[in-house]
């Protein structure tokens, strides 16, 4: 078995000590003969030590430098020792336990033990300084190059003293001799075609190199820089010595060509171009490999994978089939676990699992298998759909749903439209429409979308971008689908009990829809409104500080260029607003509850009586059937009606009723000059008023006539019993109340 390093430092984290031993002990039955597998689950050992846990840390890291040794050899084990023992520096047991393996790796060198004295590696000097001071005492003799730490100066080893390990070294400036920890600390060795090197001891063979073997210059001075480096800085180490500055120009176009045939070198951008060296040479499958192992998402696997498939088939070459294998292994490990924690990410783990098997040659039928059984045994299989967030996992997905739940496809599909992705409503529409789906029954999903569009986001903004299925129901105006969008971007300022999470996908869905296809859409919808609605929606995005800067500034820029003269238009008094209805949230709740009677109890009841008439026959001289296609129509519109309410509502809190003169929410008191009979009169919304309560419509004759007026003017009215002139004694906030009310009196 493979181990799940992320996994293991998380349940150490949690104290799941006994879980972590046996995961360790099994990884080390299969891997004990990779060290470089073994190595790299270092940072697991780090984070006990982390944790002040070294003691559980100790025995894992013993049991694995012997299973390594035993397995691979003391030599082999010393690749394991030293990560280890950086990661547990205070373990005296294990500083002596890696002084036994240098010992037993380096046993034929001759008085070893004064160097692992010296060096300090079972106590005595930091693990770091002591490993280094072997790493560099074991690996020169006479002959052999070391380059300064911090002075990046050359220098020739000369002699190594056999009895006391002290080394005689050549440097510019003369001889120097050296004890091992303080050559350690001063120097580290370098190969002899190092540029360096050359350029201080063998000047004859550099040249030779920068005139037949170019990339291999570049890669010494790569190495020697981190490296990295670009071609200005490359020419500052070249010239004028040993490359006289004249002849650079003709020296780099000859190095440029063989840089870029090097498979251990990349080249990249314009002048000064970046260039730098990869010790494994790069290939596609190198690349992939590599960012596949940074990714832990399931999407970015899949588009890791999907990209690697791209670029074979442009190259007219077979994919890597054990590459392919590897991914399958790693991906099938973390839909295992995501299976045993109840994960809901999972069918989206298993549906790249499916598209490795698919690349791999596997038939679509075979690769479906596993995703069809796993959503035949799910209670809930829309949990699983509803998470899985990339498009093209989408058609393998409503495929392998429908295979597993054929009777129940439909009512999933239905369910899913709401909340499925942008991208995958098309889909499920279509499917929905191949079963059946009548336009009735999509105009009603359209209400709950545009009832709830927060919840069903998503949905809103496949409305917005035009469905491609054709789904034979009148679908909401553009203007009114905007407004909800602008809508739901603005309520993300206010939902605090939505997660942060939550409210940035939501606010990205806006941001992509408002955006999309260069505005598109938006220009369209431009086209369709006014110019008074269009400013309502200057003032609104201009405030949208969470879609970002840059949308929200080209959303202003676009309605600046077909309304030109909207910013010099008079304000306009609020209940003379044609784009915005005012309301209380009682009133608001009040709409969206007639909105649900009209769509999912009247429509519904009328759907049924459309199916019973027709089912009657000879349509033509059918009554009933063509009285309940004509309430079908009646019903439509209503709900049209409603919902375009909806769209202009605006709920207005107590704290916004003007106080100073009539407006949306208060309560007059008019006195008649003749006979001093008083008359109270309250102003709310259409879906508040009560004329027996003398609560009005503010956008009535009435309501529209006392509006804006103060304390002290005058009025004539014509108002049933009430005519004559008025004068207006006195305005209250009538929403400050818990029951507003008004009434007449003397």
């Amino acid at each position: 078995m493979s181990i799940d390093l992320s996994a293991l430092i998380q349940l150490a984290a949690s104290g799941n000590s006994k879980t972590v031993e046996e995961a360790w002990m099994a990884a080390l039955e299969e891997h004990a003969d990779d060290p470089a597998e073994v190595a790299s689950w270092t940072p697991l050992l780090e984070k006990l030590a982390e944790l002040d846990r070294v003691s559980e840390a100790e025995p894992l890291a013993w049991a694995a430098l012997e299973a390594v040794r035993e397995s691979a050899g003391a030599e082999k084990a010393l690749e394991v020792a030293g990560p280890f023992l950086l990661a547990l520096s205070r373990s005296d047991e294990l500083k002596r336990q890696v002084a036994d393996i240098y010992a037993a790796a380096y046993a034929d060198r001759e008085n070893l033990a004064v160097l692992l004295e010296e060096a300090g590696i079972g106590g005595g000097r930091p693990p770091r300084r002591a490993l280094r001071t072997l790493e560099v005492c074991l690996h020169i003799a006479p002959g052999s190059y070391l380059v300064a730490r911090h002075q990046d100066e050359p220098a020739r080893v000369e002699a190594v003293d056999p009895t006391t390990w002290e080394v005689t070294v050549e440097t510019p400036a003369g001889r120097r001799t050296l004890g091992p920890v303080q050559l350690a600390d001063e120097y580290a060795p370098v190969e002899e075609n190092d540029f360096r090197v050359l350029r201080q001891f063998a000047p004859d063979r550099l040249r030779e190199m920068l005139a037949k073997e170019p990339a291999r210059v570049v890669i010494s001075i790569l190495r020697a820089q981190g490296n990295h480096l670009n071609s200005n800085a490359l020419a500052e180490r070249l010239t004028p010595d040993p490359i006289p500055v004249a002849e650079w120009t003709k020296w780099w176009t000859r190095a440029r060509a063989a840089i870029k045939r090097n498979p251990n070198l990349q080249i990249t951008g314009r002048s000064p171009y970046e260039i730098s060296y990869h010790a494994v040479a790069i290939t596609i499958e190198s690349e992939t490999e590599a960012r596949f192992k940074r990714t832990h998402d399931p999407v970015e696997q899949l588009d890791c994978i999907e990209s690697y498939l791209r670029e074979c088939k442009s190259r007219v070459r077979e994919p890597d089939q054990e590459m392919l294998a590897r991914f399958k292994k790693r991906i099938d490990q973390t839909a295992r676990r995501q299976l045993r924690t109840g994960a809901a990410d999972v069918l989206t783990t298993l549906l790249v699992s499916r598209r490795v098997l698919v690349a791999t040659g596997v038939s679509e039928e075979e690769a479906d298998r596993p995703v069809v059984e796993f959503l035949a045994a799910a209670s809930e299989p829309t949990r699983y759909m509803k998470a899985v967030t990339s498009d093209a996992l989408w058609p393998a997905a409503c495929r392998c749903l429908k295979a597993a739940h054929p009777a129940r496809y439909m009512d999933f599909c239905e369910a899913l439209l709401l909340e499925a992705p942008t991208g995958a409503c098309d889909l499920l529409a279509g499917d929905l429409l191949a079963g059946g789906f009548d336009g009735t029954r999509f105009d009603a999903l359209v209400q709950r979308i545009l009832r709830d569009p927060v919840q069903n986001v998503n949905a809103l903004a496949w409305l917005w971008l035009g469905p491609v299925a054709e789904l034979n129901v009148p679908l909401p105006p553009l203007p009114t689908l905007c407004a909800k969008l602008v809508a739901v971007a603005g309520e993300m300022k206010r939902r605090d009990e939505l997660s942060r999470e939550v409210k940035k996908n939501i606010q990205t869905r806006v941001r992509e829809a408002l955006s999309a296809n260069q505005y598109a859409r938006f220009k369209d919808c431009l086209t369709q409104t006014s110019a008074g609605v269009a400013e309502t929606w200057r003032t609104r995005i201009a405030r949208l500080d969470n879609l970002g800067r840059a949308v929200p500034e080209d959303l202003v820029k676009l309605i600046r260029a077909v309304f030109p003269d909207t910013r010099r238009t008079p304000p306009i008094s609020p209940w003379k607003r044609e784009d915005i209805l005012y309301m209380t949230a009682a009133g608001r709740s009040k709409l969206a509850a007639d909105i649900e009677e009209l769509v999912n109890v009247k429509m519904r009841d009328n759907a049924k009586a459309i199916g019973e008439a027709a089912a009657h026959g000879d349509l033509s001289e059918n009554s009933e059937y063509k009285f309940a296609l004509e309430e079908r129509d009646l019903l439509r519109a209503r709900v049209a009606q409603l919902q375009e309410q909806w769209a202009q509502s605006a709920v207005l809190e107590p704290q916004e009723v003007p106080e100073d003169h009539v407006g949306f929410g208060t309560r007059v008191t008019l006195r008649t000059s003749e006979s001093g009979e008083t008359l109270q009169m309250t102003f709310l919304g259409p879906r508040e008023a009560d004329a027996s309560q003398c609560i009005y419509n503010y956008k009535s004759p009435i309501g529209q006539k006392l509006m804006g007026l103060t304390p002290g003017d005058t009025v004539e009215l014509s108002f049933g019993e009430y005519s004559g002139v008025y004068t207006l004694e006195s305005v209250e906030n009538s929403l400050r109340e818990s029951s507003p009310s008004a009434q007449t009196g003397q």
